[in-house]
């Protein structure tokens, strides 16, 4: 394992930035592809064409502000636990793992093409009965477990601490964020 890490630490940075750019495209791809299942386009042409514009920049935008975040979390968490290395090592190393996510989007944009426009109403009903859609939801959401077990390895050899540190330094931060998004849901 250290040898692959020593590899994907030895990688020129723009690869990393690469990857995370491909992550955001196919992002932006797939929030496309789902926002097309409905009839708003029919409704609101103009609008709507300008609402896919931006949805579709702020897409790709999310991709970095996601991968930076989450990569200073998980910097914070290792540093509180007894590690020592770079933000910008670890930076550019939890990229590279990004693209499993984005290979699962990919495969999601291709599955979407078999789902039929839905009717207008409640977006997550709708979403939550067709099992195409559901089996997409499953593969990306599956599909971040082996990214973060892949930081789980890049932390432990960049920042010299044990597996079981490194486990925390990804579980908790993930964790933290999952709570926020479900208080979130709540209000």
């Amino acid at each position: 394992m250290k040898k692959i890490v020593s590899i994907i630490e030895n990688l020129p940075i723009l690869y990393g930035i690469g990857v995370i750019l491909i992550y955001g495209l196919s992002l932006a791809e797939f929030s496309l592809a789902i926002m097309h299942l409905f009839p708003f386009e029919n409704i609101f042409i103009n609008t709507f064409r300008i609402i896919l514009g931006v949805s579709y920049v702020v897409n790709i935008l999310w991709g970095f502000i996601i991968w930076v975040i989450y990569t200073l979390l998980f910097h914070l968490a290792a540093i509180l636990l007894g590690g020592h290395a770079t933000f910008k090592r670890t930076l550019f190393a939890t990229s590279y793992p990004y693209i499993i996510p984005a290979c699962m989007l990919f495969v999601g944009i291709l599955l979407l093409d078999n789902v039929p426009q839905l009717n207008i109403g409640i977006t997550e009903e709708l979403l939550n009965q067709n099992s195409t859609i559901l089996l997409i939801k499953n593969l990306i959401s599956y599909s971040f477990i082996f990214y973060y077990l892949s930081v789980v390895v890049l932390v432990r050899h960049i920042y010299k601490i044990n597996y079981i540190k490194s486990l925390a330094t990804v579980f908790i931060p993930v964790l933290f964020i999952w709570l926020i998004t479900q208080l979130f849901r709540w209000i």
